[in-house]
């Protein structure tokens, strides 16, 4: 789940307890960090991390360009230390996520974090257009250009619909070999799908809620 806080951000910044979730996880033999941090504030280079076991070097974790770092991660996940294990251990390696891994295909792609070919068209003038349409949605609340924040928010409501239910199709499948099932969820990252309780969020709501924080 991309940018889900821990407990202890949850409460300090949003006066939300996940306490309760926490002990669900706890009681089903899931481990619990009790103060978790990100070691990187940039999802492909974490990711990347995760996936090769270690830290990235400074050399490509602290380079200013992000196209860069994109394509350090890229390169990173697709030759990690993970992949290389699940290989020699048999395992079948099924990445329903929004990153390309390897050979393994992201299964939705969002656009935000350009890979491949994009890495170097994502300059131009269109993407660039795109880019800040999508991260200046709550903008177009309350003006006739509505449908952009709505038509961005059931993207990626679809997107994250597609890859849960290719987890779920594959979890029910019985196969002798091994597998390792990575998915990767656009939530609660922006831009805001649900609520804590789960139902659908308006984007409206987001802007409410951003309004009341400015005038704070």
């Amino acid at each position: 789940l991309d940018e889900y806080a821990g407990n202890r951000t949850l409460k300090q910044h949003f006066d939300f307890d996940n306490g309760s979730f926490l002990q669900s996880l706890k009681e089903r033999s899931f481990f619990v960090a009790g103060n978790s941090i990100s070691n990187y504030t940039y999802s492909p280079v974490s990711v990347a991390s995760i996936f090769d076991m270690d830290y990235i070097s400074p050399a490509k974790s602290e380079k200013r360009d992000r196209m860069q770092q994109l394509g350090d991660a890229e390169q990173t996940m697709e030759e990690s230390n993970l992949l290389k294990f699940l290989s020699t251990q048999g395992y079948k390696f099924h990445n329903f996520s929004i990153f390309d891994i390897g050979q393994n295909a992201a299964k939705y792609k969002p656009d935000l974090f350009p890979a491949g070919l994009k890495l170097i068209t994502s300059k131009t003038l269109v993407r660039q257009i795109k880019k800040h349409v999508q991260m200046s949605f709550k903008s177009y609340q309350g003006t006739k250009f509505t449908w952009i924040p709505e038509y961005f928010q059931e993207a990626y409501r679809k997107g994250n619909n597609k890859l849960t239910a290719l987890t779920l199709s594959t979890a029910s499948e019985k196969n002798n070999a091994p597998e390792f099932v990575y998915l990767h969820l656009l939530m609660p990252h922006w831009p805001y799908l649900n609520d804590s309780s789960g139902p659908k969020q308006h984007y409206n709501a987001y802007r409410e809620v951003s309004d009341d924080d400015n005038k704070a």
